[in-house]
């Protein structure tokens, strides 16, 4: 596996035991950069962050800290169907000459 350096973006799944990840988001949103991206899965209870691997890991280190206490129960989702899919994106352009 290569390297990653410090400014490279990466996308990184955090999972939460103790607090709900969606009460995260505000928080955490504010020490980041307007360029990277969060968000909170509350069935699996994880963030999702995009973002540069350097503050990736700074947001890993701040929810370690948090995220002390008792495992929360999951919440219960329901497994989702082709009909609660979007529609197919269309497909691009050709080029043109």
């Amino acid at each position: 596996m290569s390297k990653v350096t410090y400014a490279e973006y990466v996308t990184r799944l955090i999972r939460v035991r103790s607090i709900p990840a969606t009460q995260l988001v505000p928080i955490l949103r504010s020490l980041l950069p307007q360029n990277a991206h969060l968000a909170a899965v509350s069935c699996t209870n994880e963030l999702i962050i995009v973002d540069t691997y350097a503050n990736v890991r700074r947001i890993e280190s701040v929810v370690a800290a948090m995220d002390k206490g008792e495992p929360m129960p999951l919440e219960k989702c329901a497994p989702r169907t082709p009909q609660d899919l979007p529609p197919p994106l269309p497909a691009p352009l050709p080029k043109q000459p």
